[in-house]
């Protein structure tokens, strides 16, 4: 049995232009902004121009499918894309989520100012400055990178994800307001230790999510509930997690006894994540 082997592109490139020939992004937001498509729609244009940017680098002579495909789309900016995807969110902006909390911290809204814009480096572009202080959150707080892969693996492209790196970020960020002697670079820890990187196996049901320091996990589904083990009943690890996530559940009801209207409530990410964090201890995974 020969030993599997890895293709290796033979040409590639850093990146390509995401706004469109004739500036159907910037276009998309406006009308957005404006009130005259949905989000849906906004999300519709944002994925058929980078549908029609693959296909053009793949026309231009790179591979579809050895990763010389690089990939950074925004709708915005990609700094703040890194923000969202820390879920390093400064606490004015609090109750906000999805695009209503991306472009609040892009341009403000009724209530909160945006964060502060500055240039890229020495260059004309600009980009939304991180405020981290000593207790921003830092952690893997949004899968759009990984939905992108995925999605872009459905059209027949794998592509190379872009990202800004935690030491970039941190070193373009400033200190949180309430904390103005702050260093954002002494978070490096966190924010690398929030670089874990989920990728296909081979089996469409199946993916790896490696950690920083390099152990990997198998998931299903990516992480999503599925009958674990076709109708053989569910092992103790996954017994576990789920009485963990009902332990999380009669703790928020016994912490906001009262103020819950009857109904179905969405189990705080915060709770959801101290499951899964416990359970990683317990597998010396974290």
């Amino acid at each position: 049995m020969s030993a599997a082997t890895t293709q290796f592109p033979t040409a590639t490139i850093l990146a390509y232009p995401r706004i469109g020939r004739n500036r159907e992004l910037k276009r998309a937001l406006e009308a957005r902004w404006a009130g005259r498509i949905t989000e849906a729609e906004l999300i519709q244009a944002a994925n058929d121009l980078r549908k029609e940017n693959l296909a053009r680098l793949v026309e231009l002579g790179l591979n579809p499918s050895d990763a010389s495909l690089a990939d950074a789309p925004s709708l915005y900016d990609h700094v703040l894309d890194a923000t969202i995807l820390l879920g390093a969110i400064p606490p004015r902006f609090a109750g906000r989520e999805g695009l209503d909390l991306y472009f609040a911290l892009a341009r403000g809204d009724d209530k909160v100012g945006p964060e502060e814009m500055t240039k890229w480096f020495d260059t004309n572009y600009h980009y939304l400055v991180p405020e981290i202080g000593p207790d921003t959150p830092l952690h893997f707080a949004d899968d759009t990178i990984t939905r992108r892969f995925t999605d872009a693996r459905e059209w027949g492209y794998v592509t190379r994800p872009v990202l800004v790196g935690p030491v970039t970020y941190l070193a373009l960020a400033k200190a949180d307001p309430a904390t103005p002697d702050f260093d954002p670079l002494t978070r490096i820890d966190e924010a690398v230790a929030a670089s874990w990187v989920m990728a296909e196996s081979g089996d469409p049901h199946v993916q790896t999510l490696t950690s920083p320091s390099g152990k990997m996990l198998r998931i299903l589904e990516r992480g999503e509930g599925i009958n674990y083990t076709a109708g053989e009943g569910n092992p103790i690890e996954i017994m576990d997690m789920s009485f963990g996530v009902q332990l999380a559940s009669l703790r928020e009801l016994l912490t906001h006894e009262g103020e819950l209207a009857p109904g179905l409530h969405d189990l705080p990410r915060e709770a959801d994540d101290a499951v899964a964090a416990a359970a990683l201890a317990a597998l010396s995974q974290s």
